[in-house]
């Protein structure tokens, strides 16, 4: 099975709409990937702008989440982010 990960859709923190995970992405691959987080079967954390570069693709084109404000961004900023597998519990 194949799923189509580019998309319209903007993938962005429940948190702050403005810190964006992925920026162009489709709503079948936004649906799996929570899906896959809320049974606990992966786990996002952050990625370095390089690293992500290489294992991923090209860079977004908005400045970097980095210390997000308290009352949120006034503009999308990109949250480099990555989807680690989860061992499951015996």
């Amino acid at each position: 099975m194949s799923i189509r990960t580019g998309g319209n859709l903007k993938w962005a923190t429940a948190a702050d709409p403005n810190v964006v995970i992925w920026p162009e992405c489709s709503q079948a691959f936004v649906n799996i990937l929570a899906a896959l987080q809320a049974r606990g079967n992966v786990k996002m954390g952050p990625q370095s702008p390089l690293t992500y570069m290489f294992d991923a693709g090209p860079l977004v084109n908005l400045p970097l989440a980095k210390r997000p404000p308290r009352e949120g961004y006034k503009t999308p900023h990109w949250f480099p982010a990555s989807f680690r597998p989860v061992k499951p519990t015996p």
